[in-house]
């Protein structure tokens, strides 16, 4: 139970920043159209791992950032 409530807390945390920071916003729809691209050009596994990585890095930073 107390990890559920965990993670009801953490999303809420998400749905937070993604409704009060714009730059929150546009990073994630940058992100998910990189992976997109991504999908169409058929990158390596090695290659969406890095992008993975580096995408959600940047969507973590904005988090700590707000």
């Amino acid at each position: 139970m107390r990890f559920l409530r965990s993670f009801r807390f953490a999303l809420h945390g998400l749905w937070s920043v993604y409704r009060s920071e714009q730059n929150f916003r546009l990073q994630l729809v940058a992100f998910v159209a990189a992976l997109g691209v991504g999908a169409l050009l058929g990158i390596r596994s090695w290659e969406l791992i890095a992008l993975v990585l580096a995408g959600g890095a940047v969507l973590v930073l904005e988090c700590i950032n707000s």
